[in-house]
């Protein structure tokens, strides 16, 4: 009976943690993302994430960011960006120093500081990355086309 009851508490608690997942739609267009969003840009992080607070789904995390190009926002070549620290099962994202360009869509938060998570976010993979992906389209790069014209 015990074995019954522990099983069964095991498989309520794997199932409740496998719904906590973070699970990202399919981005919309680049009018529907810069409409919906505060802020969208180009940013190489300049700065590990570094704590920032206890927040309402976690710890959360602040990084300094160099502005490569600004689409939407107010801010000037820096800017600090607020997610949730990345735990596996969330949808946060630690950044790391120098580690990559990324195209952010983000939204003001009451303290002033913009904040995105790894759904509104797209690590830029240069064109051609994918040599044998067929009619493979990347999100970022399509999105990116339609931003600059």
């Amino acid at each position: 009976m015990k074995l019954i009851i522990s099983t069964m508490i095991v498989s309520i608690f794997m199932i409740s943690t496998q719904a906590m997942a973070c699970s990202c739609g399919e981005w919309g267009s680049a009018k529907e993302m810069l409409r919906d969003s505060d802020t969208v840009m180009l940013v190489v992080p300049l700065e590990n994430s570094q704590f920032y607070r206890n927040g309402e789904y976690g710890q959360e995390v602040k990084t300094y960011m160099r502005v490569v190009k600004k689409y939407k926002g107010k801010f000037k070549n820096n800017a600090f960006l607020i997610t949730d620290k990345a735990d596996g099962g969330n949808c946060g994202i630690d950044f790391k120093k120098h580690e990559g360009l990324y195209l952010i869509f983000g939204w003001m938060g009451p303290d002033g500081y913009y904040y995105t998570g790894a759904c509104d976010t797209g690590l830029v993979v240069p064109e051609g990355i994918y040599p044998d992906s067929g009619d493979y389209v990347d999100p970022v790069q399509k999105i990116l086309k339609e931003l600059d014209r």
